[in-house]
């Protein structure tokens, strides 16, 4: 729509909802023309009824040339080589460089792979950092033995040493799968695989493949070029190795028949319609919240009809705040990856007298006889949450039915059937307990699951021939509330038949026949009553979570393994979970776009998921982090983790020495520090359920900013995490000794030259600004943002950065040369203000041995009283304590010189933090 764009500035806001000072989400707006009526609500006549409407998806991007960097399409004949590019824009060279195995045949690029495990490369000249790369690709053969990979060396070195290789990896079964590569000093490692699903290839199918690469995150998809580019992309890849981040001078395209391939050489792939242009950066990826019909004056300096379309992030399409809040167990199976085709989840409250379904349309289950609902086990719910995942159950002890018919599914060959349950025969006078059972369309008209004398089987009924056939049965004496499935999938003229008990099978069997649909169910379908057993633990028959797939793979308990192998189960209220997994999870159940920016190398675990709405669990396990930020982008969330803070390079430098003002703009206005004076002194941390944790900023800071508590319930794993996470939050307060800057403002329109580095500013950014004037204080203003705004106009583009301290975020490593604060450290004798740069020598008295001063790497800086000095040399410790070091300083490397008394303290300047 970049034709009804007006001279009318575009606002957007992206703040963070968890992290930051203040919670902000993301909002936009935009004022397009409508003289056609076409954005105009409930106009049929639109091209895009009936979407222009709240919740639509909106994004807005921006680029700063339209002109491709490259275009080829290979109508050339060349012998040797690729030739000269049809058209190349910008900076770079017009020839493709190297021969071997290249060459144009007059509709298409060749490499030609004579000699296996060898690496074949075309590339031409073209600096650039950012990319959207497109191009034709096609195989010569249907590869046996092992695959022909190609694709693009992006960001690639002059030597070539260095590049990102992302690989289309033709394999023997005629599938695709991605491989991504990366060069470092010329060594090869394999960074990722993916699959590229549905997609087959025979000789000379042609392939599409395209590459996005923006900043340190790279993307890629394929398709058939006959057919349409998917929404989604296949490969998505977040690179954190520097010279892989930054641009480079050389982009090429190279194949590699890998040793294992085992077809005749030569091989070859043929390339097509390359095109390489600058991608567009997403400004905000939101919803429509809100159109307002306008009229407005435009360039030609006539009233236009005008429709100012406001943008919301995906908070404006969750859950309401009244809205419903689910059980562990309840939220993963109805929202789980697999969609149930029947679910009833039984944790309705006392006074229910059906159970209510959990699928829209779907009946809820009817009752007969006298069953309890939230039938009270003995234990606190939260209890239950831990240690099941779900809320209180329903009883039919004393001989309830619950039953009901359904709309099957179109799926006949294949399905799972699931309930969890707590019942024994063998503690109750009856020979069994037929604790489930379902009707079926096909040979077998009803199904149960049945609790034997000796442990469960699985048996089918033909009421037809009045015959039941036991599928499988297992012999055991489980008598715990647990998650039983059977899973049925037609195999040629037999019906493979699996019991499983909490994701385990227990049994397994066959019977001859043709599977159908489930379209009935019923609990206790016998009314036995338990009631009558001899043991406490017999007399139990609880039931809930009925749920009925059409997958043969799906399960009533749902459970993942992350990529070091540890379990985590929906019945265990997902304990153990680490924040980004589960803040992954809770998006992908409510249908929510979510990225982790960066993977943790160290990871805070998670107690029991808790009861709540999408919105509420995932600011819940970001804020257990103490620092992880979470924000609304591309159509969903992100999360950058807070171990992903620590140490960030930086990725916005503003020198105030050559920064360019729009006419009209107030230098004085470009920085507004902000003192934050209702800041946390003392923080308590609890754990939910569990105990408290306090920690207080030293007493001069609180007798300054006085004593302001804060608390926080976070969902931690173990009470003896609770004091790290509140001494961390008291260290973000504390320790953060430069000012927060709200509004400080980026002008993009005269410094163009900052645009590049401001594309790729998200919140948590690092954001310096160097040479500024004496109205902002001495030193480098470094921040990190926490909120990021801009306004876009034809010929104006207006940024600001809502910012606070970056240096609380410098955390010391392990075996790297780092010094921790002194606390004890002060001048023995006083020291006039002489000038800047005097070198002088300071004695200095040191109570606690632990603190006292390194005397081989010196060069780290003082400050004492707002001044700073240059520790040029240590002398050796003196005495038994306290203890005696001589220095000498170079003065005020801050370019402020003071008078000090003797007793003053002495500290590093910028110290390494321990972090969290």
């Amino acid at each position: 729509m970049s034709d009804r764009v007006i001279d009318s500035p575009i606002s957007i806001t992206r703040g963070v909802l968890v992290g930051g000072r203040t919670s902000r989400g993301t909002s936009g707006t935009v004022a397009l023309l409508n003289e056609d009526g076409w954005l105009s609500l409930h106009h049929p006549g639109s091209p895009w009824w009936p979407h222009v409407d709240a919740g639509t998806p909106v994004r807005i991007s921006v680029r700063t040339r339209t002109v491709p960097y490259l275009t080829d399409t290979f109508t050339r004949t060349v012998a040797s080589g690729w030739g000269t590019a049809e058209a190349v824009s910008g900076e770079g060279g017009t020839s493709w460089l190297n021969t071997s195995g290249l060459s144009v045949d007059g509709t298409a690029a060749q490499i030609s792979c004579a000699v296996s495990n060898t690496v074949y490369t075309s590339r031409i000249f073209k600096p650039h950092r950012d990319v959207d790369v497109t191009y034709d690709v096609a195989s010569s053969v249907v590869t046996t033995g092992g695959p022909l990979a190609t694709g693009p060396t992006l960001r690639a070195s002059t030597s070539n040493a260095d590049h990102s290789w992302p690989l289309l990896e033709f394999q023997p079964d005629a599938s695709l799968r991605w491989a991504l590569w990366r060069r470092l000093s010329g060594s090869y490692t394999q960074l990722e695989t993916a699959t590229i699903p549905g997609l087959t290839y025979t000789v000379g199918t042609v392939i599409r493949v395209r590459f996005l690469l923006i900043g340190a995150r790279l993307r890629a998809k394929a398709w058939l070029a006959a057919g349409i580019e998917p929404g989604e992309w296949t490969l998505d890849y977040t690179f954190t190795d520097a010279a892989l981040i930054a641009g480079g001078n050389y982009f090429g395209i190279a194949a590699w028949p890998i040793s294992t391939l085992s077809n005749p050489l030569p091989v070859s792939v043929s390339i097509d319609n390359l095109t390489i242009t600058q991608p567009r950066y997403p400004r905000i990826e939101g919803y429509i919240a809100d159109i307002k019909a306008s009229y407005q004056p435009v360039d030609d300096e006539t009233t236009h009809s005008i429709a100012v379309i406001d943008i919301g992030g995906v908070g404006t399409r969750l859950e309401l705040r009244d809205s419903d809040a689910w059980s562990p167990m309840r939220r993963s199976i109805q929202w789980g990856d697999a969609d149930p085709v029947a679910y009833w989840h039984c944790e309705d409250a006392d006074r229910a007298t059906q159970a209510a379904s959990g699928i829209t349309g779907q009946p809820a289950l009817q009752v007969t006889g006298p069953v309890v609902f939230s039938f009270d086990t003995g234990e606190p719910e939260d209890t239950l949450i831990s240690r099941y995942g779900s809320k209180n159950l329903c009883s039919v002890a004393a001989g309830a039915r619950l039953s009901t018919a359904f709309t099957p599914s179109s799926v006949q060959n294949e399905w799972t059937v699931g309930i969890t349950a707590q019942v024994i025969a063998a503690l109750v006078p009856v020979s069994e307990i037929r604790m489930l059972e379902w009707s079926t369309l096909g040979t077998f008209t009803r199904w149960a699951l049945v609790s034997t004398a000796t442990g469960h089987e699985v048996r089918a009924y033909n009421d037809v021939a009045g015959t039941s056939t036991t599928a499988c049965s297992t012999v055991n004496s489980v008598n715990a509330l647990c998650g039983f499935d059977v899973q049925a999938v037609q195999a040629g003229a037999n019906i493979d038949v699996t019991l499983l008990l909490d994701t385990v099978v227990y049994a397994a069997g066959s019977v001859a026949g043709t599977l159908g649909a489930p379209h009935a169910i019923e609990v206790n379908p016998d009314r036995a009553n338990t009631t009558g057993s001899t043991s406490a633990f017999g007399i139990r028959w609880l039931a809930g979570h009925v749920v009925i797939h059409d997958t043969a793979t799906a399960s009533s308990l749902p459970y993942y393994y992350d990529d070091d192998l540890t379990l985590y189960r929906a019945d265990q209220g997902w304990y153990r979970e680490p924040t980004h997994l589960r803040a992954d999870r809770v998006s992908r159940e409510g249908r929510v776009p979510f990225r982790l920016v960066a993977e943790p190398d160290e990871v805070t675990r998670l107690n029991n998921q808790q009861e709540g709405t999408t919105p509420d669990l995932l600011v819940a396990a970001v804020e257990a982090e103490s620092g992880g930020l979470l924000y609304e982008a591309g159509f969903g969330y992100e999360m950058l983790p807070r171990v992903a803070r620590y140490n960030r390079a930086v990725d916005l430098t503003i020198d105030l020495a050559t920064y360019r003002r729009t006419g009209g703009t107030d230098p004085a206005e470009v920085l507004q520090p902000q003192l934050r004076l209702k800041e946390p002194t003392i923080w308590t941390v609890q754990r939910t359920g569990g105990s408290q944790a306090m920690w207080a900023a030293d007493a001069e800071y609180r007798k300054r900013r006085g004593n302001l508590a804060a608390s926080k319930t976070l969902d931690l794993l173990e009470d003896g995490d609770l004091l790290g996470h509140a001494q961390w939050r008291i260290h973000l307060v504390e320790d953060a000794r430069g000012a927060h800057y709200p509004g400080a403002s980026i002008d993009l329109t005269a410094n163009p030259d900052l645009i590049d580095d401001w594309l790729l500013c998200a919140p948590g950014a690092r954001v310096q600004r160097i040479n500024q004037p004496l109205t902002a204080g001495l030193g480098t203003v470094d921040q990190v943002a926490e909120g990021l705004s801009e306004t876009l106009g034809r010929r104006t583009w207006v940024a600001s950065i809502e910012g606070a301290p970056a240096e609380v975020w410098d955390v010391g490593l392990y075996d790297d040369a780092w010094l921790a604060d002194s606390v004890s450290t002060t001048l023995v004798a006083d020291q006039p203000a002489t000038s800047v740069g005097a070198v002088e020598s300071w004695q200095i008295s040191t109570a606690l041995l632990g603190d006292v001063w390194e005397t081989v790497d010196v060069g780290y800086v003082w400050e004492s009283n707002g001044e700073e000095v240059t520790v040029t040399a240590m002398g050796a410790v003196t005495g038994s304590g306290p203890y005696l070091q001589t220095a000498t300083v170079e003065r005020g490397a801050n370019g402020i010189v003071k008078a000090h008394r003797a007793g003053d303290l002495i500290q590093l300047a910028d110290p390494a933090t321990y972090s969290l």
